[in-house]
């Protein structure tokens, strides 16, 4: 899918959600929220923000522009709510990279 100057090619659906990207990773003391782009099996892809590894919210939709916007919009309602970004340097080394 060619998409205001880039492609999107998110990897076909077998059975599961694969990640693709992470988009965004915010901390509020002990508590981690992360969003995730992932595929999707009627959609091009999805984007779920999950709450120390519990799912908080998801949107599935064909324009990975509306997925990008509404991971933006996540985040900064996160960002109103004092959460701050989490730097993987931060992280014990056994999570690095990974969503849960």
């Amino acid at each position: 899918m060619q998409t205001a100057g880039f492609t999107f090619n998110p990897p076909e659906w077998r059975g599961e959600p694969k990640v693709i990207a992470e988009m965004w990773k915010l901390s509020k003391g002990q508590r981690t929220a992360v969003c995730t782009l992932v595929n999707h099996p009627s959609r091009r892809a999805e984007i779920r923000c999950a709450i120390d590894g519990q799912l908080h919210e998801s949107r599935a939709e064909n324009d990975p522009l509306e997925l990008f916007e509404q991971a933006d919009a996540w985040k900064a309602a996160f960002l109103a709510r004092n959460w701050t970004a989490k730097s993987a340097v931060d992280m014990p080394s056994e999570t690095k990279g990974t969503v849960r």
